[in-house]
């Protein structure tokens, strides 16, 4: 059945699972049962009653989220059984599919699930209903998804403008947008010279800032900057420069 797209259901908020890659959330129809059903509609299959076929039909939200963007799945699964367990799968290499977390459909056959990646790269889903005593497995149609990295900003600032050699001057800053610890350096060169040279590395706190003491023991001007490194996940970018002087006592 070709894929449609689908009047979004109301639903409320089940359960929050982890699967490899991303993070998949339940979600029911407001008011459904929960209860799982392992025999589809409860009636009993006998060789001479043919098994019902299964329809799954899948829609989806946008298809280029950045790293950390929820993606929604929505959809209908025919029969229409309650708590019928809906495998999630992912694409492995170029025919292997893997299963990474499941859902349950609703009394009416709606099912909704979200995904939230932080990795970015090119992702391929479908929902699989494994056969039952009374209805025959299927699959949905597949959703491709391309994650794109987090941008980055990073601010930079100097405790003191100016200091006497070997004084303590601390460079602090924000990094943004972010949503997990990450690496920062901090770099010096000397006014009219074109040469940085890293003097220090640490890693951001659970605000997203960082805090780092740099040396003074070199009088003259110099430039302070800082840098935050890509991840799988987020851009690189580098902080604007801020000036330094450092005085002979």
């Amino acid at each position: 059945m070709m894929s449609t797209r689908l009047a979004r259901p109301l639903y409320t908020r089940r359960a929050l699972t982890s699967v490899v890659g991303a993070l998949l959330t339940s979600v029911a129809i407001a008011g459904a049962a929960v209860a799982v059903s392992t025999a589809g509609d409860g009636a009993t299959a006998t060789a001479a009653t043919a098994k019902a076929k299964t329809v799954l039909d899948m829609s989806w939200g946008d298809t280029t989220p950045v790293a950390g963007q929820k993606v929604l799945l929505y959809g209908f699964a025919f029969p229409a059984v309650t708590g019928r367990v809906l495998d999630v799968q992912t694409l492995t290499g170029s025919t292997s599919w893997k299963t990474v977390g499941s859902v349950k459909s609703t009394a009416n056959g709606s099912f909704t699930v979200y995904l939230q990646h932080t990795v970015a790269g090119s992702h391929r889903y479908r929902l699989l209903a494994p056969a039952t005593a009374t209805t025959e497995a299927a699959t949905s149609p597949t959703a491709g998804f391309t994650v794109s990295k987090r941008p980055s900003s990073i601010t930079a600032a100097v405790s003191a403008g100016s200091v006497s050699r070997n004084r303590a001057v601390t460079v602090t800053g924000t990094v943004k947008t972010d949503f997990t610890a990450r690496t920062v350096a901090v770099f010096l060169r000397r006014a009219g010279k074109t040469t940085w040279s890293r003097v220090g590395r640490v890693t951001l706190n659970a605000s997203g800032r960082y805090s780092l003491t740099v040396p003074t023991s070199t009088a003259g001007s110099w430039l302070v900057r800082t840098h935050v490194y890509r991840t799988s996940y987020a851009r690189a970018a580098t902080s604007p420069t801020v000036s330094l002087r450092v005085t002979a006592p």
